[in-house]
């Protein structure tokens, strides 16, 4: 796998299941990866400083660790290993590449597809309580002797 397609992965893919600072992680990871490797190797093994890392993706040290831990959990960093604030880990991108595409514009149609729906139940019980409401009106006239019944005859 070369460099576009492990971005393209990171970035297509993995967006539906992660949060931002997450993808900047791995964009961070990705770039790393290829940084010094003629090769072109996705398998390198990737040593980095935590503060390098932190001002890179823009987030706390605990948050940062806390990402590590999801990404090891979930495979997609392999051999963690933290020591005097340096990060060791190799980046896998298969689990990545399993997901499913992510595309924004299905997501809102799904969502507002079922917005939609839900208005229309709402505006429909409305509407049939309105009705109800209003037949218990005229009933109530009827039989207190406000309305004469022959008016709606």
């Amino acid at each position: 796998m070369d460099r576009k397609q492990g971005l393209k992965i990171i970035r297509k893919q993995a967006v539906g299941q992660y949060h931002s600072t997450t993808i900047r992680l791995l964009e961070y990871l990705h770039t790393a990866t290829f940084k010094g490797n003629p090769n072109g190797e996705v398998e390198v093994r990737i040593k980095r400083n935590t503060s390098h890392i932190l001002k890179a993706i823009k987030v706390k040290e605990c948050q940062l660790y806390r990402i590590v831990s999801q990404l090891e959990h979930d495979g997609v960093l392999a051999d963690v290993e933290r020591e005097n604030r340096t990060l060791h880990c190799r980046l896998n991108l298969k689990p990545l590449a399993e997901l499913p595409v992510y595309d924004p514009d299905e997501e809102r149609k799904k969502r507002n597809t079922d917005r939609a729906a839900k208005a229309r139940e709402e505006r429909t019980q409305i509407r049939s309580h309105a009705t109800n409401l209003v037949a218990t009106c005229i009933a109530a006239s009827v039989v207190s002797g406000m309305v004469s019944p022959a008016i709606f005859a």
